[in-house]
């Protein structure tokens, strides 16, 4: 393994569990939002006491609640096979995705440098799309929601009130997990993928056109270096994310 790479701590980021918890306080009581005392995460998802006689308990939850159980089901020495070695720059282009704008895509003022990041985009797709990856993403995932359906039932059984508006088939918990990992997280992913890819092909095709510094041999290499990652066949092209899109969607 070479000196710049890591192991990386799971392909599950672990910026996803507040991301979600923020999505749940998103969609909670009007008037009570921003994690308030009466809200659906204080009252049930990050509860540390019992509540209603026992109705939720969080001692049926690994460290003392709903939410740090959730922590607790990411990827760890325990769970070896669902951990792997990725570079350190393609580790932070990966928790950019979950965490940050397109705009913090951009790098320097070298086209060097933003045909090295179109090439990062490329290498982090095939790390994505390896099925151990994705198993590994979807492992975490099983545990998660199976922490989310204790809540849910725990809900479900207390009749209590506040009382969130249950999904059908998954639970309210387990329901808006899935709902925010498909539109909030995933959408998110490919849209800031793909918007941060044809950011930095832009930024190169224009400073190629107008830099008169570069003698036209320069220009049609640094165009055919463009073309290679991100044309029909590049491992960079913007549409490769879609299929990463699916490639993780539940189940």
């Amino acid at each position: 393994m070479s000196a710049n790479t890591i192991i990386a701590e799971h392909v599950f980021e672990g910026q996803i569990i507040s991301a979600y918890a923020n999505y749940v306080d998103t969609k909670d009581l009007p008037g009570v939002g921003d994690c308030g005392p009466g809200g659906y995460v204080m009252t049930y998802l990050a509860r540390t006491t019992e509540l209603r006689n026992g109705s939720i308990r969080p001692s049926s939850f690994r460290g003392g609640s709903a939410l740090q159980e959730l922590a607790l089901g990411l990827s760890n020495r325990a769970t070896p096979g669902e951990m792997f070695g990725l570079d350190t720059a393609l580790n932070n282009l990966k928790s950019k995705l979950f965490t940050t704008t397109v705009q913090q895509f951009t790098v320097g003022t070298r086209i060097e440098d933003k045909l090295l990041k179109l090439s990062q985009f490329g290498a982090l797709y095939e790390y994505m799309s390896n099925a151990s990856v994705i198993a590994s993403y979807k492992a975490t995932r099983g545990r998660i929601l199976a922490t989310l359906a204790n809540l849910d039932r725990q809900v479900e059984a207390g009749n209590l009130v506040p009382r969130p508006p249950a999904d059908e088939v998954d639970g309210y918990f387990g329901g808006s997990f899935l709902e925010f990992e498909i539109g909030a997280l995933f959408d998110g992913i490919k849209a800031k993928a793909q918007g941060g890819i044809q950011l930095l092909i832009n930024e190169v095709n224009l400073q190629i056109t107008r830099n008169a510094t570069l003698s036209q041999m320069e220009k049609t290499a640094y165009l055919a270096q463009v073309q290679r990652l991100t044309g029909p066949n590049g491992r960079a092209r913007p549409g490769l994310w879609d299929a990463i899109y699916r490639a993780y969607s539940y189940p």
